[in-house]
């Protein structure tokens, strides 16, 4: 599991810049330049943090998934003879 650390790292830091490129673009989108719509802004905010917070505290938990046989094989093999593992 380490080689893909960085990947699940890359991808969660990609999609945290899309998510600020497309909150700034629709915030811009709803203020418009008119003082009157700028509380609706700050509203939209606070609803995408509360749904992001009631997702984390209220989410499914998700339960790891099973190693298959082959993982156990491989596994048990690196620890009989890890140097006849490639």
């Amino acid at each position: 599991w380490w080689p893909r650390r960085g990947r699940g790292v890359a991808t969660m830091y990609i999609a945290l810049e899309v998510g600020i490129g497309i909150g700034a673009l629709l915030a811009g989108w709803i203020f418009n330049n008119q003082a009157p719509r700028l509380p609706w802004v700050h509203a939209l905010s606070l609803a995408s943090v509360l749904a992001a917070l009631a997702y984390l505290l209220l989410g499914v938990r998700a339960t790891p998934a099973q190693p298959s046989s082959d993982a156990l094989a491989a596994e048990a093999m690196a620890i009989a003879a890890p140097e006849e593992v490639v």
